[in-house]
C-alpha cells in the first residue's frame, strides 16, 4: 500500500482522538481519587485509579507524530495534496522553521567587541 497525504490525515485524526481519550481518562481517574473514601489523597492514588496511566496515550501520540513527520518528509512530491491537513501543517511548520533560521542568521552581532 502506498502512503499518501490522505493516509497521513487519517492518522492525524486517529491520533487526535487518542490524545483526547488520554486527557479525559486522566480527568476521570483524578476525579475518582478525589471522591473515593480514604484517609488521604496519596492513599487514594496508590490504591485507587492511577491518574498518570491514561497520560500514556498523549505520550504515544507525540512519538507517532515524530514518525509521521519523518514519513511525510520522504513522500514523493506527486503524492502531495495541497488540500491535505497534514500537507498544510507540514508546509507551514517548514516555512516557520525556515523563517526562524533566516532571522537567526540575519541578526546583527552584539556590540560587545
Amino acid at each position: 500500500m502506498a502512503v499518501t497525504r490522505r493516509y497521513l490525515d487519517l492518522c492525524l485524526v486517529v491520533l487526535a482522538i487518542q490524545a483526547l481519550v488520554g486527557i479525559v481518562g486522566f480527568w476521570f481517574h483524578l476525579q475518582m481519587n478525589f471522591y473515593t473514601p480514604g484517609t488521604s489523597l496519596f492513599e487514594k492514588s496508590v490504591y485507587g485509579a492511577p491518574p498518570m496511566a491514561p497520560l500514556l496515550f498523549p505520550n504515544l501520540v507525540v512519538l507517532a507524530l515524530i514518525g509521521l513527520w519523518e514519513l511525510a518528509a520522504h513522500l514523493p512530491e506527486a503524492s502531495s495534496d495541497s488540500q491535505s491537513i497534514f500537507g498544510k501543517l507540514h508546509s507551514s511548520l517548514e516555512s516557520a522553521a525556515h523563517f526562524a533560521s533566516e532571522t537567526e542568521s540575519a541578526a546583527p552581532a552584539s556590540g560587545l567587541e
